[in-house]
């Protein structure tokens, strides 16, 4: 069961992740220590401190780890997409050209 304070802080975690995904996303791309280190000196500290008074909360503590870790990996989750999609392209060029010397 969760303490009031809790389900507060689910709720504007959801919001927070809900309407600014996008913009965490690209600013954790360009910079994701300093991103990280921004939300979490700005936001998960704060919420997660404000939801302590009411009482313990490790589900809002693990989905903000989760977050922070979350947007820690973003470079290196889009280099392994960029790099997929590059290997994709170099098939389909590759198959695109058999048969041509006919």
């Amino acid at each position: 069961v969760m303490t009031p304070g809790a389900v507060s802080a689910e709720r504007v975690f959801c919001k927070f992740v809900r309407q600014g995904i996008e913009t965490l996303t690209a600013s954790a791309l360009a910079d994701a220590q300093g991103t990280v280190s921004l939300v979490a000196l700005h936001f998960t500290g704060p919420l997660v401190r404000t939801a302590r008074r009411a009482g313990p909360c490790p589900a809002v503590e693990r989905r903000c780890q989760a977050l922070l870790r979350c947007l820690g990996d973003v470079p290196k989750a889009f280099d392994g997409f960029l790099a997929s999609f590059r290997e994709q392209l170099a098939n389909r060029e590759a198959s695109e050209w058999r048969g041509c010397d006919e």
